[in-house]
């Protein structure tokens, strides 16, 4: 994949692989990321392997194979009807968060915000331990269960209403819900590129795989005697 990739000067570069690490890395809260590392038995410098190597091949498949992976709206649509229930978006709220070692600091920031003494957004810059806390707090929206078990409270909560302490493994939250979205069927229109991205991305996997065999019969390969 490496010798085609440079054959067609195809790279990627190292913001590209930092870029994608980050965006990993705001997905977990505070030790979260650390924990999948250690639960995968890897590293971050290994994990940066894996992204560029993914990275290189989307590359490849969207410069090399783009005739092969066009996705027609007639398939598109066949999809759409066949797969209706997979358009039912769920209830999702837009939550900030704060999250700090105990109850009591977080008894204590909730009194203050509560009195007005600080705002929510303010605290979170201020206070909070989780890496969304350079953003106020913001977590985006969500649904239910798609996250830690202790933000599902937050489906409870008013709009503008901050929660009580909520505890986890990794701390105790304080939880701020800004916007609600109520569950609802998606349109086509609504729908359609997803599906094109995912209707795509199974395309680009089968030429994909196809390419691979080729290479792997025709290509340059070399075993390096001393790990295998």
């Amino acid at each position: 994949v490496r010798q085609e990739a440079a054959k067609h000067q195809i790279r990627v570069s190292r913001e590209q692989v930092e870029s994608k690490l980050a965006d990993w890395k705001d997905g977990y809260p505070p030790g979260g990321f650390e924990e999948m590392l250690k639960k995968q038995n890897t590293t971050e410098a290994l994990l940066k392997q894996r992204i560029e190597d993914q990275l290189l091949i989307e590359k490849i498949t969207g410069s090399l194979f783009t005739n092969e992976t066009l996705v027609p709206d007639e398939e598109v649509k066949t999809y759409f009807k066949q797969h209706e229930k997979e358009f039912i978006e769920p209830e999702k709220v837009h939550v900030f968060q704060i999250v700090v070692p105990t109850k009591e600091e977080a008894e204590k920031i909730r009194q203050e915000i509560t009195t007005g003494k600080i705002s929510f957004e303010s605290a979170a810059r201020a206070r909070s331990m989780s890496p969304d806390s350079s953003k106020g707090g913001d977590l985006g929206f969500f649904a239910k269960n798609e996250k830690i078990e202790a933000f599902n409270a937050a489906f409870s909560l008013s709009v503008n209403t901050i929660s009580k302490p909520i505890s986890s493994r990794f701390g105790v939250h304080l939880l701020k819900v800004v916007e609600k979205k109520p569950s609802k069927r998606l349109l086509f229109n609504e729908a359609k590129a997803e599906i094109v991205k995912k209707l795509k991305k199974e395309k680009e996997g089968t030429v994909y795989k196809e390419w691979l065999s080729k290479l792997l019969k025709d290509g340059e390969i070399y075993k390096n005697e001393s790990v295998g």
